[in-house]
């Protein structure tokens, strides 16, 4: 009998252990990830937050830096059995373009944002390359959650995935120079201006001058209609004197000319303008009028009366000295 019972003991454990068997079977069939996800899927996003810049900013430099925040949504924080970690979404990567071409990216699928204390990145981003006008940056993060399908027809762990965007449009001008208007002209300026502004009858081989009291390091002049200067003199007078400038050819007859001579110091004082402009007007004269040549019909007689005389006296010289030759005889 104990036979018996033992034999039937042993049985009994052999058949235990064939359907413990195959439970585990059907279970390893129904999740082979052995772990408990969610049935349907957490389509929560990830939150991106950009700190600077500010959108429709105005930019004076053809570089930004951007900065900007990833965080993973709370509702990722499920924890899946037996693991024991919130592994239910991830956030593979992290992208920024600038005007439709990739400027940086960032893949965090087995690194970063997918364990439990690791829940947002911060980004500091240097961009450059930025075009005159309107510019587009986009940011883009790219993300998946997983859960069980249970209409899978092979039972395995299924994913969602998702992104978030956000675009930034940054207009970009070159820096103004730094305004002169409200500068004070240098206080030595251009005087006796020759010609004399507004005159006429100007000689076409005139030369153009201005007088300082204190003489500029800077003095080009302009003129229009467009003449070639030969030279630029400077007649020193002390601590004064006048600039003059020498024309390479003459100027065209009864016309007006505008003059501009700039002036000033390459490094003026804190203040005061760097140039100054004096501009002014002169008409030429007319062209002079030629005497024509000598014809039959404009030619005058000339006065013979002088040659008359002259004539009188010479034959009454010799009169006389022929009288008094015969008289010696």
């Amino acid at each position: 009998m104990k036979k018996i019972a033992l034999k039937v003991s042993i049985v009994f454990v052999l058949i235990s252990s064939l359907v413990a068997g195959m439970q585990v079977v059907k279970v390893t069939q129904a999740n082979p990830t052995w772990g408990v996800y969610p049935t349907e899927p957490n389509q929560d996003k990830p939150i991106l937050i950009i700190e600077n810049p500010q959108n429709d900013s105005i930019c004076t430099q053809n570089g930004i830096i951007l900065n900007f925040t990833v965080i993973k949504p709370s509702s990722w924080n499920q924890i899946v059995a037996p693991f024991g970690s919130p592994a239910v979404g991830r956030i593979e990567s992290v992208n920024v373009s600038l005007n439709g071409k990739q400027e940086y990216q960032d893949f965090l699928n087995t690194n970063y944002l997918n364990g439990a204390d690791n829940w947002n990145k911060n980004y500091s981003i240097c961009i450059s390359g930025l075009l005159l006008g309107t510019n587009i940056i986009e940011v883009t993060v790219f993300a998946k959650t997983s859960y069980f399908n249970e209409n899978s027809t092979n039972n395995m762990v299924s994913f969602y995935p998702m992104n978030v965007t956000d675009t930034l449009y940054l207009n970009y001008s070159e820096a103004s120079p730094t305004p002169t208007l409200s500068l004070i002209e240098l206080p030595y300026g251009g005087l006796n201006p020759n010609p004399t502004p507004n005159s006429t009858n100007v000689p076409l081989n005139t030369t153009i001058s201005l007088y300082f009291t204190r003489p500029p390091s800077i003095c080009d002049l302009n003129i229009t209609p467009n003449v070639p200067i030969k030279e630029r003199i400077f007649e020193n007078d002390g601590f004064s004197g006048t600039y003059v400038f020498y024309l390479a050819e003459q100027l065209q007859p009864q016309t007006t000319y505008t003059v501009t001579i700039t002036y000033g110091q390459e490094t003026a004082p804190e203040g005061f303008k760097p140039t100054t402009n004096r501009t002014w007007l002169f008409t030429t004269e007319i062209t002079p009028i030629l005497s024509p040549s000598p014809t039959p019909d404009n030619i005058q007689a000339e006065d013979a009366t002088p040659t008359i005389i002259i004539l009188a006296l010479v034959i009454a010289i010799v009169a006389v000295a022929a009288v008094f030759l015969r008289k010696r005889k």
